[in-house]
């Protein structure tokens, strides 16, 4: 074993490491952190509607089917989860708050509603909805037909840089405040 070896065994058994072996710029060939995957919209859809009849939200809180990568640990992409959300009619998915940015594009239904921090945005095929991190948000769909919308959050980012994702579900004075009617324009 060469001086230089046995120095870089004595650093790795001591959790260091010498710059010396990390991989010159010149030699680094940026490479992909996970395989690509793809989900159908078939199976994503008989899935929720599957969820959509053996739970309530009751037992589930949200009614969310996630996108899972195999090669990534949590999450569909290193820094993303993104999946598949249903409401059904007359349901309210209860008010909560978390450290993740989130997004919202509504694939089907219409004439339900998130609220975020008191103010409803009505939902409807096409449309994309964003969550900003902490904010109180609620869904509720006050119409006859189901709605279903993809979700995507920043989870696997926020974990990864120590911060928690989730908070207990405690009581907010968050509401909703309005039906989708008297909704205020965004200019």
């Amino acid at each position: 074993m060469s001086n230089l070896e046995e120095l870089n065994r004595e650093l790795e058994e001591k959790n260091l490491l010498g710059f010396w072996t990390f991989v010159r710029e010149s030699a680094y060939e940026p490479s992909s952190f996970f395989e690509p995957c793809m989900w159908k919209w078939k199976d994503i859809s008989g899935a929720l509607e599957k969820a959509g009849e053996v739970l309530d939200l009751t037992q589930s809180f949200r009614r969310f089917i996630g996108f899972r990568t195999p090669s990534v640990k949590m999450g569909t992409t290193n820094t993303m989860l993104l999946g598949a959300q249903l409401v059904k009619p007359g349901e309210i998915a209860e008010a909560h708050h978390h450290t993740m940015g989130a997004i919202r594009f509504v694939i089907s239904g219409g004439g339900a509603q998130t609220t975020v921090n008191g103010e409803p945005f009505p939902m409807e095929p096409g449309d994309l909805i964003t969550t900003p991190s902490l904010s109180w948000h609620d869904h509720y769909n006050g119409s006859d037909r189901p709605i279903i919308w993809l979700d995507g959050a920043d989870g696997p980012f926020i974990k990864y840089l120590g911060v928690p994702v989730g908070f207990p579900r405690t009581r907010s004075n968050h509401r909703l405040t309005a039906i989708a009617g008297k909704i205020r324009k965004r200019a």
